[in-house]
């Protein structure tokens, strides 16, 4: 798959793709008031009245730029779940994440889509809205689906999944703004492979990493089976309480027993 592809260019419409190209790169790092549409003429290398021809006016083209890069943003996410489903690692889910080859097909423009959102959320609705799908909830929402999935598979230890994804997403913006630094020829106050390495290495001590040791094995809080020894842990992350498939069944049983108790004695009185 192309970069073009992967942003979500189309590859009929090249002037209005050089536009949208140029309208990122600028709103990214000027901010959308301080970039004219003969700004973004010159750069693009035609008359501001050519742009007409695709938006009625910068607002316009703001709109369909935050568009443009949350379709391609959502297919950023797509690939990362894929490649995550069959993660066996807390390792393999973050250099998932921070993966090189696909980090370059990005940049720059979806790494400037990145930027632009975050820079106008303060002063445009509509960026706003952006960021908050995108970032707080769709992004958060996937890496925690990926933190809950090595919890059920017993490689990492019960933990509030949500708060360590958005921690997770918040390293994702600061290596963001160091590439458009870095973009931009300005010098990076520190390379986006230590934030990575740091980052991977707190978590994995923090969580267990590959292994968990004897005594942080899941277990099921009643019966006291680890999940290798049953069909099925629930774990209710937060709360330190997990309980297995057999005692599940137990319950219910239990529950099943008083009620039918219940209704002979009921029918007893009755008689």
């Amino acid at each position: 798959m192309s970069k073009r592809e992967i942003i979500g260019l189309d590859y009929n419409q090249e002037t209005k793709n050089k536009i949208m190209e140029a309208a990122i790169k600028f709103f990214a790092q000027r901010g959308f008031y301080a970039v004219s549409m003969k700004d973004i003429a010159n750069e693009v290398g035609i008359k501001v009245a050519s742009i007409y021809n695709h938006y009625d006016s910068k607002e316009a083209l703001l709109e369909d730029a935050l568009s443009f890069f949350a379709k391609g943003y959502r297919h950023y996410f797509e690939w990362l779940t894929q490649m995550n489903a069959s993660a066996e690692s807390l390792e393999e889910v973050m250099d998932n994440m921070f993966n090189d080859e696909f980090v370059n097909m990005l940049d720059p423009i979806g790494f400037l889509g990145i930027s632009l959102a975050m820079k106008e959320q303060h002063s445009n609705e509509s960026a706003r809205r952006c960021v908050f799908a995108l970032f707080y909830e769709h992004s958060t929402a996937c890496m925690k689906a990926d933190f809950d999935r090595l919890i059920e598979k017993g490689v990492i230890m019960p933990c509030d999944t949500k708060t360590i994804a958005m921690i997770f997403m918040f390293c994702v913006m600061v290596s963001n703004d160091i590439r458009l630094h870095e973009h931009m020829g300005a010098p990076a106050p520190i390379a986006c492979k230590e934030i990575y390495t740091s980052l991977k290495k707190h978590l994995t001590s923090a969580l267990g990493g590959e292994k968990i040791a004897e005594s942080k094995r899941i277990r099921c809080s009643f019966c006291r089976k680890p999940r290798e020894e049953v069909d099925k842990i629930i774990v209710a992350s937060g709360r330190n309480i997990n309980i297995c498939n057999e005692c599940v069944r137990l319950c219910v049983d239990i529950l099943d027993e008083a009620a039918s108790e219940e209704n002979q004695e009921e029918a007893a009185r009755k008689d």
